[in-house]
């Protein structure tokens, strides 16, 4: 009989293939995600935050403020 990760196993699978640069799951998580509606959407969590993380360190390398210019007044 075919054995199948948990939900557990499968969110821990993803956070560390996210860790390690992406590293594709094995198989037998794979076919978890598309049975488990649960973990399909933390799946796509995960990548959401990842791409929030990135857009918001890209802005924060570009739009540095220019230390001479003053501060907005406050009213």
């Amino acid at each position: 009989m075919l054995k199948l990760p948990n939900c557990k196993e499968v969110a821990l699978a993803l956070l560390q293939a996210r860790d390690n640069g992406g590293h594709p799951l094995p198989w037998r998580q794979r076919l978890h995600l598309r049975i488990c509606r649960a973990c399909a959407a933390f799946g796509r969590q995960v990548r959401l935050l990842d791409r929030a993380g990135a857009a918001w360190r890209h802005y924060s390398e570009t739009d540095t403020p220019d230390p001479g210019a003053s501060a907005p007044k406050q009213k």
